[in-house]
């Protein structure tokens, strides 16, 4: 017991003198793992946040966080139909992690979400004109 440091606890749990600012981070960090979370367990739910929303809570979405978002979006898609994927999504998110998988060369993922997006489009314009 004569190795133990103090400054070791505190560090593992975040208490040292700006514990505010970790607890604040580590909440956020709780918060947005909850909220990608859900989007897996919650597959019938619409996605609560737009991408402006989420950044403006938690912060741009980690490379981790649109990974995870690829497929639980990849799995809705062959699960749903394409009306309900948009309408649980949103144009929005589907297009940030559509350039996401471009970004991390996914083609395969991001020709699927191109064609949920062009459907989408189509859709709306023909229900623009009608």
């Amino acid at each position: 017991m004569d190795d133990f440091d103090n400054d070791d606890f505190d560090d593992l749990f975040g208490m040292n003198e700006d514990s505010e600012n970790v607890g604040a981070s580590l909440g956020d960090k709780i918060h947005r793992l909850m909220f990608i979370n859900d989007l897996e367990l919650h597959r019938s739910s619409p996605v609560p946040l737009d991408p402006h929303e989420f950044e403006v809570m938690f912060g741009k979405p980690s490379n981790d966080d649109l990974r995870i978002m690829s497929q639980v979006l990849i799995t809705d898609i062959h699960k749903f139909k394409y009306d309900f994927v948009v309408d649980k999504w949103g144009l929005d998110w589907i297009e940030d992690i559509l350039q996401f998988n471009v970004f991390v060369e996914e083609y395969e993922l991001c020709s699927i979400f191109k064609e949920v997006l062009d459907i989408s489009r189509k859709k709306l314009h023909v229900d623009d004109i009608v």
